[in-house]
């Protein structure tokens, strides 16, 4: 059995435009601080203190184009179910592997916040609150607490450990 899932967010065009725009704004600032740092460097040395700030700008920029545009990708097959991590549609990431023997408790819940403290919690979900047709469950595993969006179809499979 083979079973394929996304976790798209509500507004990925928005996400993948302000991931586009935030790259080309990193980029820009880089290359004005490499011309910036070849001037004070034979003019004044003193002025590359003031670079700093920029610096500081381009490199939060580039971590939010990178973090922009996050999906999550959940597959079960050949008796395990994993969790990939997708970012800007380029890099693929595997986050988990179980196996059924790994999950202890399937629940659905309404939102993503967990007050346990026992476990980490990981959320592996594009969305704040689900989509139609999809519910937050969590998976509890013995170290982890991995809260994910998924279809009833996925959710059943998950319940009754047919993978």
């Amino acid at each position: 059995m083979r079973l394929e899932e996304t976790s798209i967010a509500i507004n990925c065009d928005k996400r993948a435009v302000m991931a586009t725009i935030f790259g080309i704004i990193s980029n820009m600032l880089f290359l004005i601080l490499m011309f910036a740092t070849i001037y004070c460097v034979f003019v004044n040395p003193l002025l590359l203190i003031l670079l700093l700030p920029v610096l500081g700008i381009a490199v939060l920029l580039r971590f939010l184009s990178i973090r922009a545009n996050v999906t999550y990708d959940y597959t079960i097959a050949d008796g395990s179910f994993a969790i990939n991590k997708i970012i800007n549609n380029k890099k693929r990431k595997q986050i988990f592997d179980f196996s059924a023997q790994d999950i202890i408790r399937v629940t659905i819940v309404t939102n993503h916040i967990s007050k346990r403290k026992d476990k980490k919690m990981v959320i592996c979900s594009a969305n704040d609150y689900p989509p139609d047709g999809k519910s937050f469950i969590l998976l509890e595993t013995k170290e982890k607490l991995v809260f994910i969006e998924a279809s009833d179809k996925l959710i059943v499979c998950l319940n009754n450990k047919t993978f």
